[in-house]
């Protein structure tokens, strides 16, 4: 038999729409607060720290910058702790990430060095942006250009070319400045002459030249790369 709903099914309809709007929020605060009540479980206290991407500085240093006593859990805030790497003079980024139940891993991007420049101190790494970096050479075997002073300019030139062609860079021992201004590179076999501008794509152009000279069986002492659109070799 059918009935007619009457007043008395409103209620039972309405605490059916509601029950799940209740169980989202229940859920939610859940989410909320799960990391609060993680944190404070043993299980989750932080017991290793890998380090990825490290090469010039020791990971025993990342750690020091990290400060964790042995109340941090893996739960805790990264950003913070990210942070504490960023202000390391070695490291240009650093991101990290959980690993249950009790690592860190630690991802950095290093601050590089691209020369070696003269200090009152003696010959120290310079990055990029020439920032001295604490690397002890006489402790890491560094075989970096040796420039007088720090350039930006010739600096970002020596990293690009470390980038792009590192062969290249391998040969490079020094760069000076000449009376006019312009630079004096010395490289294993062949001294290079160049504006103070040059570009680390036009100074890789004296590759595809001396492989051309050696097809022709001639070898060059001397480019000069300070004309347009042209390379001058003095060959022997």
């Amino acid at each position: 038999m059918r009935r007619d709903a009457g007043p008395d099914d409103e209620p039972q309809k309405a605490r059916v729409r509601k029950t799940p709007l209740v169980l989202l929020a229940l859920l939610v605060l859940l989410v909320l607060l799960s990391p609060l009540w993680l944190r404070r479980l043993d299980y989750f206290r932080v017991r290793r720290v890998e380090v990825v991407g490290a090469r010039y500085v020791p990971p025993s240093v990342l750690l020091d910058q990290l400060a964790l006593d042995s109340t941090v859990t893996i739960w805790e805030n990264l950003r913070p702790l990210e942070d504490r790497l960023k202000h390391h003079p070695q490291v240009r980024d650093a991101s990290i990430s959980r690993r249950l139940p009790g690592t860190l891993v630690v991802r950095i991007v290093e601050n590089l060095p691209v020369a070696l420049v003269a200090t009152t101190a003696g010959l120290r790494p310079v990055d990029r942006d020439g920032r001295l970096l604490p690397i002890e050479p006489s402790r890491t075997p560094l075989d970096l250009p040796i420039i007088a002073r720090k350039d930006s300019t010739v600096l970002r030139m020596l990293d690009g070319v470390r980038m792009s062609s590192p062969a290249l860079f391998a040969r490079i021992s020094e760069v000076q400045w000449d009376e006019r201004g312009g630079l004096r590179v010395f490289l294993s076999g062949v001294n290079v002459r160049a504006a103070a501008g040059c570009t680390s794509e036009r100074f890789a152009e004296i590759v595809p030249v001396e492989q051309d000279l050696v097809r022709r069986g001639h070898r060059a002492v001397e480019l000069d790369l300070r004309y347009r659109d042209q390379i001058v070799a003095r060959i022997e």
